[in-house]
């Protein structure tokens, strides 16, 4: 019975597996196995938590497609495991991927060039990083060219505590979140990279926002908390 579905609607409802359902389906025959194998649009969407081993192969199985990729991993820096097949696999995929999302990958924004790639295609990411180290200011090599500047696309960004190329500059994102608490030394390093948002949410260290930048004037909605408490919550006016 299972070998009499049609090839195309077979394709059709493997398209909608989430990643580890559909790595199983290519197990339960050879006919199942060919179809998805023979359809790169049906691993455009990886989505994986903690084992990324499969991540290098399920890219390639991608072919050619643009690529949504979810990974919540933690890369602790006491262990051995460096999170290695994320690092090698953004390095050689990123000019396709059009939606990002790294959660819990705590150490690996330090090492990993696969960020530090062009991303023509890209258009959400979230580089949350949670866990992230405080990285010094005034330490060029902590500042991350990120997608080599080049993100045309790209209309919504979160973001943890990052320093930036101070050339690097994203005129296309329109919504930014920062979700690890901030402090005021640490936001005249960013905001400047993202001169044309509108919306913004910054997680802030303390009740103090008097020595705050100046917000872009394209700024129409803000959101600044400290840790559960929001502090502002609404229309720029507000500030």
């Amino acid at each position: 019975l299972i070998n009499s579905i049609p090839e195309e609607a077979l394709q059709n409802i493997l398209f909608f597996l989430p990643t580890k359902d559909l790595i199983v389906a290519t197990w339960v025959c050879q006919h199942w196995r060919d179809c998805a194998l023979a359809a790169p649009a049906i691993w455009s969407s990886i989505s994986l938590i903690n084992n990324v081993s499969p991540l290098p192969e399920l890219v390639k199985r991608s072919g050619a497609v643009p690529l949504s990729i979810f990974i919540e991993y933690h890369v602790s820096p006491r262990s051995e495991d460096d999170g290695e097949p994320i690092s090698s696999t953004l390095a050689q995929c990123m000019a396709r991927v059009s939606q990002l999302s790294l959660k819990r990958c705590s150490y690996l924004y330090i090492n990993c060039p696969g960020l530090e790639n062009p991303a023509p295609l890209l258009t959400y990411a979230d580089l949350g990083l949670m866990g992230l180290p405080r990285l010094p200011f005034n330490d060029p090599s902590h500042r991350r060219r990120l997608f080599g500047g080049v993100a045309p696309k790209l209309r919504e960004l979160i973001l943890g505590q990052m320093t930036f190329d101070p050339e690097i500059v994203f005129p296309s994102v329109q919504k930014l979140s920062m979700r690890i608490p901030v402090s005021r030394q640490w936001m005249p390093n960013v905001l400047p990279s993202f001169p044309n948002i509108v919306w913004l949410r910054l997680d802030i260290q303390d009740h103090d926002f008097r020595s705050t930048p100046s917000f872009p004037p394209t700024l129409t909605y803000v959101a600044i908390c400290n840790w559960t408490n929001h502090l502002i919550n609404g229309d720029i006016s507000s500030l």
